[in-house]
């Protein structure tokens, strides 16, 4: 039994299928069903249905999939190593022994050839339904085919019948036509809503006679990632150029492995209908296929230098914010990172003053926060920056069926990107930037993997993107990159980086800085001085919140901004003297912390600068209970 064979069955009725394991079930809006989770104890009807796709969710416990996960998880098996006994137990539960008639119709595994197993039989079928021949795949992989005699039985061979494509009866009704390569293919796609079809000899041949069936379509042919492929619809092609309306060429991205295919494609995705989604934004964007664009052999593509023509960095703040480039800003927490960000988005709201005097450009932005309530914090504060909250977008969400998700960068950017387009965006705020990296943020592949496609979004709808991160923990004095948060990638993909930090002298008290730390596309260094200021909302007389006073500019480069401004000045700075002295001071054992900061200042350090070394050579922890409880620090071994 194969997952097509199932898949046929129930394709655009789910609902018979979960009306045989969930007895009490209530129709919803549109193509939905709703009713009781049986993977926990509720209180409400939390399980939705789509009847059309066969997917489910339930609101309350998070269980989603299709319907070999609900079987999987319904009878305890895992979906991987059991998929077997999964199809066979749905097989038996509805009595299903073969396919639909038109598509594929896998037979019994015990059923053999002289040779080998038959696995599947593929109908090529004419445009009133009726089987002109079927094609049979066996284990090991080869083919053979076959027609219908009078009798109701099979001659094993094709002689006297004229080759026709695969799913004949779509490609006449359809204006675009997918070619791959093989039936499997064809069959994924055609779940998947679109209308594939391919050649019954697969790479071999494509008979001269196909293409005026194909006269007035729009195809869009999608070679394996093989030579033998590239070379098959290369034929295919200029078969169709007399024909077709419109000839597009699709080379599978990112490529796992020789041979990698459609069905591969649409297999690497969680979230089928997020793989279809995707499938079909790249056909969107492809241009008209050329024959001398498509190398046999080497997939490489290589622009002459002199056919690019310069052109200037678009700038939205001369030498610090550019279009098309995605940008990051770092920082101790508290240290001003969000509160900035939301400066720069109220200034282009609204066309006002950069922090140089420069007027900035009128444009939407878009605001990503998964840290700060927009009602209590960021509203609030952009308020009092005097932003234009109309053209000020939170990233709240995404529908799912009834209801809604947190937005999930690794299969929702599709989305976003469309949302961003739609409203003409000029600036994308993420806040933090580490919600991008679904998997190891420390890992360099993973990081940059997870980027690229804000890289990409950034370039193609030419916006801003700005990320927020924070400095590791005790790392005062090194270079500011190197303090960021995570794998080195987050520095290394963004063209512009800043940091915001404290002044730690009491005559800057109340003083920050903002430093470019990093300028691919320009100058880096110098900066910006700012303070915090709590300001009273006219309209809303109870809430107080801070907002950004810029400041005088500041000259030199972001290290020795950043070390003046956190005390890293001297040769050997303080830090470095004040972790000498604690790991002298600890030798012996656990001392108070009160008792080390009045020994400390004693001796000429800051309390903030024996913090910082504490961070660096010690750890803090509570002793004793009660009133007689005390903080003591140890030396970290």
């Amino acid at each position: 039994m194969e997952k097509n064979t199932i898949d046929n069955f129930f394709r655009g009725n789910y609902k018979k299928y979960y009306k045989l394991y969930i007895p009490d079930i209530k129709p919803g809006k549109d193509d939905s069903l709703k009713t009781w989770c049986p993977f926990h104890k509720g209180n409400s009807m939390a399980l939705s249905i789509n009847t059309r796709t066969g997917l489910y969710k339930c609101h309350s416990c998070g269980a989603e999939g299709d319907i070999f996960t609900f079987y999987a998880k319904q009878k305890g098996l895992n979906l991987k190593s059991d998929f077997s006994k999964i199809l066979a137990g749905i097989a038996t539960d509805f009595k299903i022994s073969n396919g639909n008639g038109t598509g594929v119709t896998p037979v019994e595994q015990g059923k053999k050839t002289a040779k080998s197993t038959i696995i599947a039989k593929y109908n090529y079928c004419d445009e009133a339904d009726n089987v002109i021949f079927q094609k049979l795949r066996y284990e090991p992989k080869t083919f053979t085919i076959r027609r219908p005699d009078e009798k109701g039985g099979w001659i094993n061979n094709q002689k006297g019948v004229t080759a026709i494509p695969y799913r004949l009866k779509g490609i006449r009704t359809a204006e675009e036509v997918i070619i791959t390569e093989g039936e499997k293919d064809c069959d994924n796609l055609h779940m998947a809503g679109l209308t594939a079809t391919c050649s019954p000899h697969g790479s071999s041949t494509w008979p001269s006679h196909f293409g005026e069936i194909f006269k007035g379509k729009n195809v869009i042919l999608i070679p394996d990632n093989d030579a033998p492929g590239r070379k098959h619809m290369k034929i295919v092609a200029e078969n169709l150029k007399e024909h077709a309306l419109s000839i597009k060429w699709l080379d599978l991205p990112n490529p796992s492995f020789e041979g990698y295919d459609v069905s591969d494609f649409l297999d690497s995705f969680e979230d089928k209908e997020a793989a279809v989604e995707r499938l079909s934004f790249i056909i969107e964007s492809l241009k008209e296929y050329q024959k001398e664009a498509i190398e046999e052999e080497n997939p490489i593509l290589l622009t002459c230098a002199s056919d690019i023509t310069p052109e200037p960095v678009d700038w939205l703040w001369k030498g610090w914010i550019a279009k098309g480039k995605v940008h990051l800003s770092a920082g101790k927490p508290g240290s001003g990172k969000t509160t900035t960000a939301l400066d720069l988005a109220a200034t282009m709201s609204k066309g006002g003053l950069w922090p140089d005097g420069t007027r900035a450009p009128i444009g939407d932005v878009i605001i990503w926060s998964g840290e700060d309530d927009p009602v209590d914090t960021l509203i609030p504060r952009l308020i009092a920056m005097g932003a234009d909250l109309s053209r000020i977008h939170l990233l709240a969400g995404v529908r799912d069926e009834k209801s809604t998700r947190n937005f999930d960068a690794s299969r929702d950017m599709i989305h976003l990107r469309a949302a961003a387009k739609s409203k003409n965006i000029a600036m994308l705020i993420i806040d933090p930037i580490i919600q991008m990296v679904k998997g190891d943020s420390h890992k360099n592949a993973e990081v940059r993997r997870a980027l690229q496609p804000l890289a990409d979004l950034a370039h193609d709808l030419s916006c801003a993107v700005y990320g927020i991160t924070h400095f590791n923990k005790g790392s005062s004095g090194q270079d500011p990159l190197e303090r960021l948060t995570g794998s080195v990638a987050f520095g290394a993909v963004v063209r512009i980086a800043f940091a915001s930090t404290k002044y730690e002298d009491e005559d800057e008290e109340k003083s920050r800085l903002f430093a470019r730390i990093k300028n691919n596309i320009g100058i880096d260094g110098g900066g910006f001085k700012y303070q915090l200021e709590l300001k009273t909302l006219e309209k809303y007389p109870d809430i107080e919140v801070i907002r950004i006073v810029w400041g005088e500019a500041v000259s030199g480069s972001a290290r020795d901004l950043i070390d003046e401004a956190e005390g890293e000045t001297d040769e050997k700075s303080k830090t470095d003297q004040a972790c000498d002295w604690l790991q002298v001071k600890l030798t012996d054992g656990p001392v108070r912390s009160d008792i080390i900061m009045k020994d400390g200042v004693a001796v000429g350090f800051s309390r903030a600068t024996l913090r910082r070394a504490k961070e660096r050579v010690a750890d803090s922890s509570k002793a004793g209970f009660g009133n007689d409880g005390h903080w003591v620090w140890t030396l970290r071994c």
